[in-house]
């Protein structure tokens, strides 16, 4: 059967002037046109060869020997090319740009922006995407803590934090804890695992475990106080919406690299502030 959106080995059954007919081996049925531009030279009947299937615009079953960005069933990270009344048009390396339609869309898009999405074929059997990702993501980690990952972001949540694609299909989140920066709906990124939930979701962080993470948050910390002249306006007491602001630290990374300043007689520690001991 052919599969549309997908790679699949066809017998040529014509060449002419155009292009080649291309079907299924030993069957009739569809029939799939490769443009002539896309053969090469010396192909005749009985050739097999591997090609992507779509529609175009008259609904015919068209064939393409070059790479795409993405096939039916996966989550790609692609290009928005358009925005329109009837959704966004995003780039998959086909003549023509596959539908985003509105009621697939997550948030507000913009030409050229990257998002996470997920390709279909939809009722009148064309390809189509979603934005809707989370029922297709995979929940069956190969990871285990402190394993890096490589992600992408496809969501947010100003309560939780940013919801990942890990490794390109596992369903992640950096809580809001762990968050030190704004990201963009479709920025890759490198993570940590900090835990796998009993769910098989995973919790992720961009900070390096807490023993190498440490002594880096310490020397981050003591040139902020020295750059405020010697104190720092924010301590053990203070809020962690403060503390984030201010260090770009969580309230639990901020006490431990406070902690280790104090211990090496490098700091005072305040209810509200923390103070450098010797002047520099």
């Amino acid at each position: 059967m052919i599969q549309l959106g997908r790679r699949q080995e066809l017998v040529v059954k014509i060449v002419n002037q155009r292009g080649a007919i291309l079907t299924e081996e030993g069957k009739g049925g569809t029939q799939v046109f490769l443009p002539k531009e896309e053969l090469k030279e010396g192909t005749k009947s009985g050739y097999k060869i591997e090609v992507y299937v779509y529609k175009g615009s008259d609904n015919e079953y068209l064939g393409t020997v070059k790479e795409t960005k993405a096939s039916v069933g996966e989550i790609k990270r692609l290009r928005v090319n358009a925005v329109t009344n009837i959704g966004a048009f995003l780039d998959i390396s086909l003549p023509r740009d596959v539908l985003l339609p509105k009621a697939e869309t997550v948030g507000k898009l913009v030409e050229g922006q990257w998002i996470m999405a997920y390709l279909y074929v939809d009722k009148t059997g064309r390809l189509a995407a979603t934005m809707k990702i989370k029922p297709y993501l995979k929940n069956d980690p190969k990871f285990k803590r402190n394993d890096w990952v490589d992600g992408v972001i496809y969501s947010s949540h100003p309560q939780y934090g940013y919801f990942v694609i890990a490794d390109g299909g596992y369903d992640s989140l950096i809580p809001r804890r762990e968050v030190r920066r704004l990201y963009e709906i479709g920025e890759e990124v490198k993570l940590r695992v900090e835990r796998v939930l009993p769910d098989g979701k995973l919790v992720l962080s961009p900070q390096e475990r807490t023993d190498k993470q440490m002594p880096q948050d310490a020397k981050r910390l003591l040139s902020l106080i020295i750059k405020a002249g010697g104190r720092l306006e924010v301590g053990d007491k203070s809020s962690p919406i403060v503390i984030m602001n201010l260090t770009k630290m969580s309230k639990g990374s901020f006490k431990r690299a406070a902690g280790n300043l104090y211990k090496a007689g490098e700091i005072y520690v305040g209810d509200n502030f923390l103070a450098l001991k010797k002047k520099r």
